[in-house]
């Protein structure tokens, strides 16, 4: 039996990059995120049976709930291609944050840092 397994780490959503132009900066932050998507669309794409999102997700303390909302739409494709998301540490500092989970009974998960993994 092959499990095929997509992990990434340190994605830092949300993070502020100085590059002394706004316009270069915000260019930077939408390519981060255009990436965390490509790595969504390979895994499912390659029919993975986990996908494990491990280090900083966030590269805040309080991410916007722009970022919020997106991670949690990536995770709830994932989760509808019949994935098993996995997720650790959502920041260096205390954060708890919701997800969506595909599950019948309990369709929002919170999890913080002490939780290390949902399913």
């Amino acid at each position: 039996m092959v499990i095929r397994i997509v992990h990434c780490t340190d994605i830092h959503l949300d993070k502020y990059f100085n590059y002394g132009d706004p316009v270069k900066g915000e260019r930077r932050r939408r390519d981060v995120e255009a990436n965390f998507v490509k790595i969504v669309d390979y895994a499912i794409k390659q029919k993975a049976d986990i996908f494990l999102l491990t280090g900083d997700i966030f590269d805040r303390v309080k991410p916007s709930n722009f970022v919020r909302s997106f991670l949690a739409n990536q995770v709830k494709r994932l989760s509808d291609a019949g994935m098993a998301p996995q997720i650790g540490s959502l920041s260096l500092t205390n954060l708890a944050f919701e997800v969506p989970i595909n599950t019948p009974t309990e369709p929002w998960v919170k999890v913080s840092p002490t939780e290390a993994f949902i399913s």
